[in-house]
């Protein structure tokens, strides 16, 4: 992870409630608190509808995120061609700057 990364927001749980929820840039280098490391998140965007698990399910792009096949953990990297076929999925108004020729 570095600054300047994109990072979307995922909320696990019941099958009702799963998706992404916005996306953000990584602010800060990783660094140690309370025994592990984090980064600094700046939040950019909350989608007024989440894009549900059974959406993501069914573009061909996503069929293997890493969340998708072994939802263990709280990081988990996508690749340019992932994050544009998520990127296809939001709302007009999401333009980060690294994916517009995505």
């Amino acid at each position: 992870m570095s600054t300047g990364d994109l990072v979307f927001f995922w909320m696990g749980g019941s099958e009702s409630i799963r998706g992404i929820y916005g996306w953000g840039i990584i602010s800060s280098e990783p660094f140690e608190e309370n025994g592990g490391y984090r980064v600094g998140i700046r939040v950019e965007k909350h989608l007024p509808n989440h894009i549900h698990i059974d959406s993501i399910r069914e573009t061909p792009e996503l069929q293997n995120l890493m969340i998708l096949r072994m939802a263990i953990g709280s990081n988990f990297l996508i690749n340019r061609r992932e994050a544009a076929a998520i990127r296809r999925m939001m709302p007009l108004t999401f333009q980060p700057e690294d994916l517009r020729n995505g």
